[in-house]
């Protein structure tokens, strides 16, 4: 039976479906978004819809879990937040229990949609696959547990990883693969024959929906980080890296114990560690790209000695510092690559002891930081972690490769789970009356 992907992207749409073209048993989509649907239509498919008149009845429990757990968290008492709950519970509960699906596949796992899909998913016992970017160019997570900190490899997996010497083959293939991230050489990308877009009417129909909902709104925005420049003139010569997040993603709303998605608490308390155990050694605070709704202008004039920049190239930045700082960024894992000390205060399947300063309090921070820039790395712990997440975690595909070699990694990639999750239920009916 084919597998249902559950509320791609508008950007990732395109992707998923060529994908689902190299599946045995096929996809099929559930897209709640207008745009979404009008581009599945283009592409020749149709997406899937409840053809019960009456939806089944929604327990309250299950809304408040699926907010809880999910991205929203913060809305679990907003009406309309309740109501897209209930929505999307309804929804796919009537759509899994029709029995037309073998596997459901989600994209982070972490959105209201996702988070429903899972909850039902695991209660049917019907395989649930995660995607996500990776973290080295040409990249994808697909796993059947999670993405980042919900990662299968997280905890036992990774230490083994840390302390496996990767075969001769395994190790070339990082070690290329490193090399073509810090030199900055591009990976390329196969475009599809024909870029699909939404239609205006589409297109229309959403915003409309969002205005209504009150998820977005028409009106004037300040511009942000007004007084940050887009790049540092000269580096200082010693410097500890910190890279911004995006505060609405999941990596802070669900995986920060310590700070959250406070970021200036952040840089407010490694500020006072530097000035305590390294007064010599200035902090460089990295903005997001794709931040926007943070604005740090007031946080850089309150913290003059502290240099913020916009836009300027991370990787140029890796090379010269000291060791960086980090709740759960991609940043912080691709500082690995550079050899570099990370100092870790979140959660994700790279806090691995040996292979980072994991922070359990932020009062860790002065002696932690102290060590980071006193000690050197472990590099024969680290090449193993690295060599071995490239070589059996990441996919080597991209949502934005339209090869058919990344369409056939994916494909067989999410075909391997489907058959492991079979295997599992040989001696337990693993479609259990829904």
């Amino acid at each position: 039976m084919p597998v249902l992907f559950v509320d791609p992207g508008s950007g990732l749409i395109q992707y998923f479906a060529a994908v689902s073209g190299q599946l045995a048993g096929g996809g099929l989509f559930y897209c709640p978004r207008p745009t979404v649907r009008s581009k599945l239509q283009r592409l020749g498919h149709t997406a899937l819809t409840c053809q019960d008149k009456t939806l089944p009845k929604v327990e309250e429990a299950d809304i408040a879990h699926v907010l809880r757990s999910s991205s929203e968290a913060s809305l679990m008492a907003v009406p309309a937040a309740r109501q897209l709950a209930a929505r999307a519970l309804a929804e796919l509960g009537c759509l899994l229990q029709s029995g037309r699906v073998d596997a459901i596949f989600l994209w982070n796992g972490s959105g209201v949609y996702a988070t429903a899909a899972a909850l039902l998913a695991g209660r049917w016992n019907i395989a649930t696959i995660f995607g996500e970017n990776g973290y080295l160019p040409g990249t994808l997570q697909i796993d059947p547990q999670g993405v980042n900190q919900r990662a299968s490899i997280c905890g036992d997996v990774a230490r083994e990883y840390a302390t496996t010497v990767p075969g001769a083959s395994e190790r070339r293939a990082f070690l290329q693969a490193k090399q073509d991230y810090v030199s900055g050489r591009c990976v390329q990308y196969s475009a599809p024959d024909r870029r699909i877009h939404a239609s205006l009417v589409a297109k229309f129909h959403e915003r409309s929906a969002n205005l209504l909902a009150g998820r977005s709104k028409l009106r004037w925005r300040r511009p942000k980080n007004r007084g940050i420049p887009q790049r540092l003139g000269a580096l200082p010569e010693r410097f500890v890296l910190l890279p911004m997040q995006v505060v609405k993603d999941s990596q802070l709303l669900c995986h920060s114990p310590l700070v959250a998605n406070d970021l200036p608490l952040l840089v407010r308390r490694v500020r006072e560690a530097l000035r305590t155990m390294a007064p010599e050694c200035r902090l460089v605070v990295k903005l997001h790209p794709a931040e926007r709704v943070a604005d740090y202008a007031r946080l850089a004039r309150e913290l003059d000695d502290v240099l913020f920049v916009a836009r300027q190239d991370v990787r140029e930045l890796l090379a010269a510092a000291e060791a960086v700082i980090t709740v759960n960024s991609t940043v912080g894992f691709e500082a690995l690559l550079y050899e570099k000390n990370v100092l870790m205060v979140g959660e994700n399947f790279y806090r691995v002891e040996g292979v980072v300063h994991a922070l359990d309090s932020l009062d860790e921070l002065p002696s932690q930081l102290h060590a980071a820039l006193t000690q050197q790395p472990d590099l024969e712990r680290l090449e193993n972690f690295l060599a071995n997440v490239y070589a059996h975690y990441f996919v080597k595909a991209s949502w934005k490769d339209y090869s058919a070699q990344s369409l056939q990694n994916v494909a067989q990639r999410i075909e391997e789970i489907l058959r492991n999750h079979q295997g599992r239920c040989s001696d337990v009916p693993c479609h259990a009356k829904r």
